[in-house]
């Protein structure tokens, strides 16, 4: 009678080992394409600020400064009016891919987090660079090179970063 017991209990065990395997394994399924997708995500989001904004949006040139530090005007003789659309045609279609990709992605339970002004943490964070700061921002996160992503509760991408240190 009691080892009929413990080999049901053992096999209630294996069920229930087994069915939480399963569902590990679906959730982080997707992992290995995740991350492969991830440079191409970047690569878009470096696509969408290549583009100036005073050059998307001529409107702006005239209210922004004009200090010395400002880059440099484009040439008006290339920026036509048909040059101006087509770039915010070809910016607006790199962005509904990202934004479709983000979308496809976070279906899968991968999703983005940012890592701006929160404590610096070696298990979410690479620090690439540090950045002289005032002692309120010391050994937090003060810019974000790449942004970090999770698949479930793992770190699927750690936060490429530079980390406030105080200035000597």
């Amino acid at each position: 009678q009691s080892r009929l017991r413990y080999t049901q209990a053992d096999f209630q065990n294996l069920q229930r080992i087994s069915q939480i395997e399963k569902q590990k394994a679906q959730t982080y399924a997707i992992s290995n394409l995740a991350k492969s997708l991830l440079t191409t995500l970047d690569n878009l989001h470096m696509a969408l600020h290549a583009i100036p904004e005073s050059v998307l949006d001529p409107s702006k040139e005239a209210s922004g400064s004009s200090s010395s530090s400002a880059p440099k005007k484009p040439d008006p003789e290339f920026f036509t009016p048909s040059t101006h659309t087509t770039l915010k045609q070809l910016h607006e279609g790199v962005m509904l891919t990202r934004n479709s990709l983000m979308q496809a992605l976070k279906s899968h339970g991968v999703e983005p987090y940012d890592a701006k002004g929160e404590p610096f943490d070696p298990n979410l964070h690479e620090a690439l660079f540090e950045v002289p700061v005032k002692e309120d921002m010391e050994g937090k996160v003060v810019e974000v090179f790449k942004h970090g992503y999770k698949i479930g509760d793992r770190v699927l991408r750690a936060a490429q970063v530079g980390v406030g240190k105080k200035q000597a």
